[in-house]
């Protein structure tokens, strides 16, 4: 979901003067920013300082590391 999109939720509004079905009910998100994490594209990035015990065997120093399967599904 990015900033400012709309997500329609149908029949989920008020319903009107007279009783008939409900409405639609429009809801507009607004993405606050984490102060770890950070979003580019679909993707969420995080800096971590590991000490060396925490670090994958062969992992170079700077090196961005992907975990798969890990983050939001959409």
């Amino acid at each position: 979901v990015d900033d400012n999109e709309t997500i329609k939720v149908y029949r989920s509004g008020g319903a009107d003067p007279d009783g008939n079905q409900p409405g639609d009910l429009y809801v507009t998100i607004k993405v606050r920013e984490d102060p770890v994490f950070r979003r580019e594209k679909a993707d969420i990035h995080v800096d971590a300082v590991l000490s060396i015990t925490q670090v994958r065997p062969g992992t170079q120093p700077a090196q961005k590391v992907v975990l798969r399967g890990k983050g939001k599904h959409g």
